[in-house]
């Protein structure tokens, strides 16, 4: 069983069009609204694929039922703490001409989060120890303090099998818990740690000096069309994607990654293997509307 962790679930709308004009008014038939945020969103992925994944975090208490029916349809276990209110919104504006998506996040506005929030932390503790691996992915709530996310992988008798997918100060506060996989795109590092690594040398060597401070076993750093690049056990490796020719949306790639590599490892594949695994999942959704809203199948033919 696979844990993940969703602090700060939204309610996702999805709007295409074939060009985004500002000030105009614009007319669509494909909107549509579904739970989300990056853990919930990695969850489907796992689950599609063929892994059985428990689910807990925060959620709106106007939410929950809608949450709950949507991870059931899904073969997704549940069991998540209540604040409330609903969930978050994120806008996400699809222009098929330009294949490209347009994302505005809103803050949550839970009151007094830290309650469900020491819930959950119990949660952890006890699921986590049932659990191949541990996925925390996205942001916090504005009530949460940045740091949260390292009382909760402390809360892990075995961090090792940590995975963390956060950015910004999320990131620089969770990885001083010791995380035993990171998982984040080149922006995102850079604007974690204030850095410039735009060359490949000052990557790698970033990445094994982090991997070293903070005992990493396993650090990812997506780079778009040009695949990923993995640290591990001293060594630089670079996974290339695949060729997509139609690309639908890529909102929710990161996540399907996150599931696909997750999905490799918790099956024993290795590095290696589950890195296609990772970038076959990423290509499956960069060819479907939605995050994650692909099938096993179309991983498959990517694979």
């Amino acid at each position: 069983m696979i844990l993940a962790v969703s602090f700060n679930t939204t309610e996702d709308i999805s709007a295409a069009v074939p060009v985004f004009e500002h000030g105009a008014v614009l007319r669509t038939d494909q909107i549509t609204s579904y739970p989300g945020g990056k853990a919930l969103n990695a969850a489907r992925a796992l689950s599609i694929l063929g892994s059985k994944v428990f689910l807990t975090g925060i959620c709106g208490s106007e939410s929950l039922q809608r949450l709950e029916n949507f991870c059931a349809q899904y073969g997704i276990k549940a069991s998540m703490e209540t604040a409330q209110g609903s969930n978050r919104i994120c806008l996400i504006i699809n222009e098929s001409e330009k294949h490209s998506e347009t994302v505005i996040n809103s803050e949550s506005s839970f009151p007094a989060p830290g309650k469900p929030a020491a819930l959950v932390l119990k949660k952890i503790q006890a699921q986590s120890k049932k659990s191949s691996f541990v996925l925390f992915s996205g942001s916090l709530p504005s009530g949460l303090p940045a740091d949260f996310y390292a009382k909760a992988i402390e809360k892990i008798s075995d961090r090792k099998k940590v995975m963390i997918d956060a950015s910004g100060r999320y990131l620089f506060h969770a990885i001083k818990a010791g995380p035993g996989i990171v998982k984040i795109n080149l922006k995102e590092l850079e604007d974690a740690f204030s850095v410039n690594l735009k060359s490949m040398a000052k990557l790698e060597k970033f990445a094994a000096l982090l991997s070293s401070k903070y005992k990493i076993w396993l650090f990812i750093v997506t780079l778009g069309e040009s695949g990923a690049m993995i640290y591990s056990s001293g060594k630089h490796t670079y996974h290339p994607p695949c060729a997509v020719k139609n690309i639908v949306s890529p909102v929710g790639s990161g996540d399907a990654f996150a599931a696909g590599l997750l999905y490799g490892l918790s099956n024993n594949m290795g590095i290696a293997q589950s890195a296609k695994w990772a970038n076959a999942a990423a290509a499956a959704n960069l060819s479907s509307k939605g995050a994650c809203f692909f099938t096993k199948e179309d991983v498959l033919n990517y694979l």
